[in-house]
């Protein structure tokens, strides 16, 4: 009788030992364990539904975004736009 896969009880031993299973970090990469990465998960995701539900806020939480390099390069490439600078 097998109750769990192998994939399964991988997950169960790093939540056993408070770590961050393999497969949850495809949200967001983090050495972090999994308390600390959980509460971190929270308040990105709160991040993200204030800026849906409030539009977009005057401060961002850089370190909040998985990767702000990206954010930033769409940051600048939306002010050259609008200030017309090629």
């Amino acid at each position: 009788l097998v109750v769990m896969s192998s994939d399964l009880d991988a997950i169960f031993q790093k939540l056993l030992v408070g770590a961050v299973p393999p497969t949850w970090l495809s949200a967001y990469p983090s050495l972090k364990p999994l308390a600390s990465w959980s509460r971190d998960l929270i308040h990105r995701w709160q991040q993200l539904m204030d800026w849906c539900d409030k539009g977009m806020p005057t401060v961002f939480w850089l370190a909040g975004f998985t990767y702000p390099t990206g954010f930033l390069t769409a940051l600048m490439q939306t002010a050259a736009r609008e200030n017309t600078v090629s």
